[in-house]
């Protein structure tokens, strides 16, 4: 993380989410705690591969103004259809001593899975955010990995995630607010297109 000069814009790049709990808390803690005076900051969440859903609901938190409902899962627990466990609620609310309630950007991509996809449901219930960029990923569910007899292993999807609309995004992913691809060829030039236009959202 850091600031965009000379906009003093703020940054956080967010690969991944596991680490405890604690660290979480404190790591993001400090960053909004020095990134408070900014004009308004950027979550950059494209190369976010996914991680615990609690630490996702902890940062969504640090930007969240009241508590509001972003997500309900249950898992499948049988073989019928409609063996599932009891639906969980998932409520997005201030977290930490301070949150941070000026303009923000989250930025996606089509990498952008699983945790991250539930971190931005999280964030996009608060009002001050708009996510720019592609489309996220559409891998929202837990799995289960099971070996096979000749030792090949497959992966089983065992979730139903839905978003605060009651709506399943699973296989279709998250789309923003604004629509913004970087090309190869732009990237090759050093030129990043969604970042650019974050920060003239911002500046």
């Amino acid at each position: 993380y850091g600031t965009i000069a000379p906009y003093y814009i703020g940054y956080i790049l967010i690969f991944s989410a596991e680490e405890s709990l604690s660290k979480t808390e404190n790591t993001i803690d400090q960053i909004i705690e020095n990134l408070k005076d900014t004009k308004g900051i950027i979550v950059d969440i494209r190369p976010h591969s996914g991680g615990y859903d609690y630490l996702g609901q902890y940062i969504a938190g640090k930007f969240a103004a009241s508590k509001k409902l972003y997500m309900t899962s249950k898992r499948k627990k049988g073989p019928a259809h409609t063996d599932f466990t009891e639906t969980v609620n998932w409520y997005v609310e201030p977290t930490g001593e301070s949150q941070y309630l000026k303009k923000v950007i989250l930025i996606t991509s089509r990498f952008t899975m699983s945790g991250a996809e539930t971190l931005a449901l999280a964030m996009k219930q608060n009002d001050q955010i708009e996510q720019l960029g592609d489309t996220t990923s559409g891998a929202f569910s837990d799995q289960i990995t099971t070996e096979m007899y000749n030792g090949w292993l497959f992966s089983l999807s065992v979730g139903d995630y839905r978003a605060a609309d009651g709506l399943s995004y699973e296989g279709i992913g998250l789309a923003p607010d604004y629509y913004i691809v970087a090309t190869k060829a732009e990237l090759d030039l050093g030129q990043d297109k969604p970042l650019e236009l974050a920060i003239d959202k911002l500046k």
